[in-house]
């Protein structure tokens, strides 16, 4: 220790300052006399003397750490590798088995990919086999493992078990469930998670809360909640309606007035926050938490639910507290007999035994907020859409109703008498039940039925396994079938009642059951009393498991109106247009409705005081781009190559324009594989794999829209009567009629404009042809950007102004008084949409802007195309271009066209179907693959790139016949079906499935007017100076235009 003192002293003598050194070496070097004096920064010389204690208490404090560590390590090791190895063997050596432990992820990897394969596309509606989407390992496990086995949720055991003899003996006894951070956040401890002598007070109160009588006291509020949902509804007769959305509001409305003493405004911030909660919940259910990590490290959705968590506290402390200032004031005698009375009466309790905290009594209002909230709501759903599909069940419900209650409110003891409708309750809750598992925690080694479980095991009981059980239920156990509970749950089940779990058994039965099936039952039977319902067209069944068994896409059994529905994409983008716009519009108390075109559409969304629908301003004019192209082009290109064809040679544009399929023709493989630098691209020709692929998820405006189409074309018919007898480039017409057509109905304006918006959209797309085929590197396309690269970001940011620009505009005459509203057509849609106080319908600035730019490049680019090539056609084929005049002139004469004669026109929807089918503007509909799918017998890897090209189907001899590439619209006179043989894969003229073309009927219709009204005033013939050359840019448009020489009539 002396050495080590001296060595010391002397280092630290060795640091001093040598002033003189310094001076001297300076002046030696030449070097320029310092500023500051050193000296002032002259440290002392220091002695260093370490004393034997000091160094015992460190080599203590060293040996503590070291220790702690290994300690932690030990700990660490032991959870993540020799226990679960130990239950393995524990389990194994008792017969139960499963898929092996790996290291710290368990079997959630594989029970990922699972369910990812299951839940990637729709069901068939007629199927009501859930299980295996819901839970696709477990009859995977099931047949390798036997009926219970174990499985691994990182390092947590779960033991899944489906033998109702020793799910009986576990749900007898009194063990609560797996508790998990975000659960407890999302309930705390109230009765769902309590235990022991907690587990009791609780469980006393509650079923006090829901005895008989006091059930009876809230058939009065349920009725009057199912009368307001029912008052809603008048209005949207013979029209659909989302079903689940509207039971949300209601089961909403129903706990706040009968267990709250409130109404759903009340409570409607607590409703959303713990649909929140859920939801984090839900995608963090699989994810691996190592505690001492996630202790030091925060995620976001860790921070999200602390503050929800508090914020929910604090909104049920409100309002018990508003409760006890009522009561001290005098204004009501007691606490109430409702759910939270007798809380607050506990609360209060003089005797302390049976006294709750204010944390209990927060928590037991979070567990029914959510219990009576989402399980009535998904199983009321599910309940209508099964009955919207047996309508004989709908017919026998209906008339129990009507013999019971005749058109009167439902009462408590027509209620206890309904037979019927328990059957259908129950079958609905065997088939879709609202509680997907339920989870057992044993805290100490327990042995039932001859097997030992281990401490800290989760044992897991899926009802849904149970209630799917051939040997139970029968070989029709995946039938919707009430009648199989006509005598009883106890006949049903062969005396096994725990085979049916619909609300769980046992001392934890879910308290609220009754209270559940009475608010079912009575908005069930007023639904009945008014309406028959049938399910929409629309509903897609995607069945997804989050805390409960919810409908993905929701059910749509009542006719009524589809909502316009807006994507909402969460982006960071400043609201300061939209809060200056608010503002003057509150300023002025001018109506926020911006006009009933597209732009006043997008207008009124960005504006809607529904958060979750309103989009921004970014969205607004993104959507403008898109209009302005797809209207544009798509249009132009399609009635170009109409007034054109017949005289092609055989296979011409398929070999032109997809130059890859020359070999699928040769060797007749319709799927093949194929590479864009070291992207995969397999491209699918066969109908219905097509068909498969394009199923994965309104006549809005169309009406209104036609005079200004009207307007339009007239301008084009009368510019082109100085053209008479003379030779006339089509295509360019046609891009200049879509793109009048797109600024007058969209976006309330004219060509003159949106001039520069088309000629901007106009040379991004050729950019963006010519960049096709390019081989991208991402980091070296960053760090080097191409001319075109710089030119795409320049024209991107100069089309965004220029939408805003218009934006602000029209708002400016509505702050001035020019104008009364912003309109309703599609730009009013968003800006409506943007300012939607509903933040789950609510969409983005960027969303606004984007989806202008889609109607600007999809109303433009595709319509032109496609009226370029209808006249193309009919400049060749004469005898067609008369028969389309006749139509014409039988329908409308000389008069403009209306809506009722363009519906009847047979003739011009056959030819406009072939030009179609010949001459596609969109030549390829692509899809990505995220994740390994089977679709059909191919498995698709991840990231591959799906290529479909409807002009492979269009121009396939197998299903149009050897006269494929011939104009012959005849081959479409029985309708679209009978001419592909029922195959709706094979012609695809707008997409096919949910992403079918929104703007389907706008395209169609303004077809039809603009060859109508040339087919009134013009004959069309070919002139010998046009070049056939179809040419693939982002459309398939005429290379050299389309020139035909005019002749009035």
């Amino acid at each position: 220790m002396l050495t080590l003192g001296t060595h010391l002293q002397e280092l630290g003598q060795r640091d001093e300052y040598d002033e003189a050194a310094i001076e001297s070496r300076s002046s030696k070097q030449g070097l320029p006399t310092p500023l500051y004096d050193i000296s002032l920064l002259k440290r002392p010389t220091r002695t260093w003397l370490v004393s034997e204690a000091v160094m015992d208490v460190l080599t203590i404090a060293l040996s503590i750490l070291c220790l702690y560590v290994l300690f932690t390590l030990f700990k660490l090791l032991n959870k993540v590798w020799w226990t679960p190895l130990r239950i393995q063997r524990q389990m194994a050596s008792q017969g139960i088995r499963g898929p092996p432990y790996k290291f710290l992820y368990g079997n959630t990897k594989e029970i990922l990919k699972m369910r990812g394969i299951s839940m990637h596309s729709p069901m068939e509606l007629s199927s009501n086999d859930i299980f295996p989407r819901i839970f696709p390992h477990v009859p995977e496990w099931t047949k390798l493992y036997g009926e219970n086995f174990l499985y691994w949720y990182g390092t947590q055991p779960q033991l899944l078990v489906t033998e109702p003899e020793l799910i009986k003996d576990i749900f007898s006894r009194r063990e609560k469930p797996k508790s998990d951070v975000f659960v407890k956040k999302l309930v705390g401890d109230g009765l769902i998670r309590a235990n022991g002598e907690e587990w009791t007070k609780k469980r006393r109160l509650a079923v006090h809360a829901f005895n008989g009588d006091h059930l009876k006291g809230m058939i009065g509020a349920m009725i009057v909640s199912v009368k307001a949902m029912l008052d809603r509804w008048k209005e949207q007769e013979e029209r659909d309606i989302e079903v689940y959305e509207e039971f949300r509001v209601l089961t909403s409305e129903v706990i706040s007035r009968t267990a709250f003493g409130s109404s759903y405004l009340d409570g409607k911030n607590i409703f959303e926050k713990m649909i929140k909660m859920g939801l984090i919940l839900s995608r963090n259910d699989f994810k691996i938490q190592i505690p001492v990590i996630r202790k030091l490290f925060r995620s976001g959705d860790d921070t999200e639910a602390d503050k929800l968590g508090q914020s929910i506290r604090n909104n049920i402390l409100e309002i018990v507290k508003s409760r006890e200032e009522k009561v001290m004031a005098g204004e009501i005698d007691n606490y109430g007999n409702e759910f939270l009375g007798s809380l607050m009466k506990a609360c209060h309790d003089p005797d302390e035994t049976r006294r709750i905290t204010e944390d209990d009594l927060v928590d037991e209002c979070k567990t029914f907020y959510l219990a009576g909230h989402e399980t009535t709501t998904s199983f009321l759903s599910w309940t209508m859409l099964l009955l919207a599909i047996h309508t004989d069940w709908q017919e026998k419900a209906r008339k129990e109703v009507l013999e019971l209650m005749g058109e009167q409110d439902p009462t408590a003891d027509g209620i206890s008498r309904m037979k019927t409708m328990s059957m259908i309750i129950n079958e609905s809750l065997r088939l879709y039940s609202p509680i997907a598992s339920i989870p057992r925690t044993f805290e100490k080694g327990t042995t039932l039925k001859n097997i030992t479980f281990p401490a800290d095991i989760d044992v897991v009981v899926q009802p849904l396994s149970l209630h799917r059980n051939p040997q139970v239920w029968g070989e029709d156990v995946l039938l919707f079938k009430p009648e199989r509970f006509a005598e009883g749950i106890g006949k049903a089940t062969g005396n096994n009642n725990a085979a049916f779990l619909s609300f769980g058994w046992g001392p934890r039965t879910c308290v609220g059951m009754n209270f559940g099936t009475n608010e079912a039952k009575i908005a069930l039977s007023m639904i009945l009393q008014r309406y028959t319902f049938t399910l929409s067209p629309t509903y897609l069944s995607r069945r997804e498991e989050h805390i409960r068994n919810d409908e993905q896409v929701g059910s749509h059994p009542i006719k009524k109106q589809s909502e316009y529905s807006r994507r909402m994409r969460k982006q960071d983008i400043p609201y300061h247009h939209h809060t200056e716009t608010s503002k003057m519009c509150q300023e002025t108390k001018c109506i926020r409705n911006y006009g009933s075109e597209f732009l006043g559409s997008f207008m009124n969304t960005y504006h809607d005081t529904d958060e979750s629908k309103r989009i921004t301003g970014a969205d607004l004019i993104v959507e403008g781009k898109t209009f302005y192209l797809a209207g544009h082009e798509t249009t132009t290109s399609f009635l170009s190559w109409t007034m054109l064809l017949s005289a092609m040679l055989p296979e011409t544009i398929t070999r032109r324009i997809l130059t890859l399929l020359v070999p699928l023709r040769t060797t007749r493989r319709k799927n093949f594989l194929c590479w864009y630098g070291p992207q995969a691209e397999l491209v699918v020709t066969d109908p219905k794999l097509v068909r498969e692929i394009l199923n994965k998820t309104n006549k809005g405006y169309e009406k209104g829209m036609i005079p200004a189409m009207v307007a339009s074309t007239e301008a084009l018919v009368k510019r082109w009567g100085f053209h008479d007898r003379k030779e006339i480039e089509v295509f360019e017409e046609f891009r200049l009629l879509t793109s009048e057509v797109i600024s007058r109905t969209a976006f309330g304006s004219s060509y003159l404009e949106g001039q520069k918006m088309f000629e901007m959209l106009g040379t991004l797309s050729l950019i963006a042809s010519r960049n096709k085929l390019k081989i991208r590197l991402p980091i070296i396309e960053k760090l080097l950007k191409s001319p075109d690269d710089i030119e795409s970001d320049k024209l991107q940011q100069q089309i965004r102004d220029s939408i805003l620009k218009m934006l602000r505009k029209r708002e400016q005459k509505v702050r001035t008084g020019e104008a009364d509203d912003f309109g309703s057509d599609f730009l009013g849609l968003f800006v409506k949409a943007n300012d939607d106080p509903d933040e789950t319908n609510r969409i983005t600035v960027q969303d606004m802007v984007d989806e202008c730019k889609t109607f600007y490049f999809a109303g433009h680019e595709t319509l032109s195309n496609l009226l370029s090539w209808k006249v193309f056609l009919l400049a060749l084929d004469k005898d067609w271009q008369a028969k389309a005049r006749k139509e014409v002139l039988d329908l409308f004469g000389l008069q403009n066209p209306n809506l009722e004669g363009i519906a009847r026109m047979k003739t011009m929807d056959m030819i406009t179907n072939e030009s179609i089918r010949l001459y596609k503007p969109a030549e390829m509909v692509s899809r990505q693959v995220k994740r390994e799918v089977q679709q059909g017998k191919l498995t698709i890897p991840t990231n591959v790139h799906l290529r479909i090209i409807p002009l492979a189907s269009h121009h396939d001899p197998q299903i149009w016949g050897e006269d494929v590439h011939l104009f012959k619209p005849d081959r479409f006179a029985e309708g679209v079906s009978k001419a592909t043989n029922n195959n709706p894969a094979a012609f695809m003229p707008f997409g096919l499935g949910p992403r079918i073309c929104v703007g389907l009927n706008f395209a169609m219709i303004e077809a039809k007017i603009a060859l109508s009204m040339i087919q009134q005033h013009y004959d069309l013939t070919l002139t010998p100076n046009y070049i056939h050359s179809p040419i693939k840019l982002l459309t398939l448009r005429p290379q050299y235009g389309v020139q035909v020489i005019l002749q009035a009539l």
